[in-house]
């Protein structure tokens, strides 16, 4: 996973706070975002316990688009 890149926490006692990837490890990533977890104080993650989010889905998604109209 690269670093900088947005990810959703989809098991464990943070479950679906956003963070962002600060670290790579062979054991998986560090992650941090800015409340619970500051950049001195990075959490080990298991990659498979992460979900990456993509900035381009909204662009590309047309009912995102409608729904920016309509406001």
């Amino acid at each position: 996973m690269r670093l900088g890149r947005i990810v959703c926490s989809i098991s464990g006692h943070d479950k679906g706070l956003y963070m962002v990837v600060v670290g790579e490890t062979p054991d998986g990533v560090k992650v941090c975002n800015g409340k619970q977890r500051r950049l001195q104080n990075p959490k080990l993650k298991n990659v498979k316990h992460l979900y990456s989010i993509s900035l381009f889905e909204r662009k590309n998604n047309p009912k995102a688009e409608i729904k920016r109209r309509e406001k």
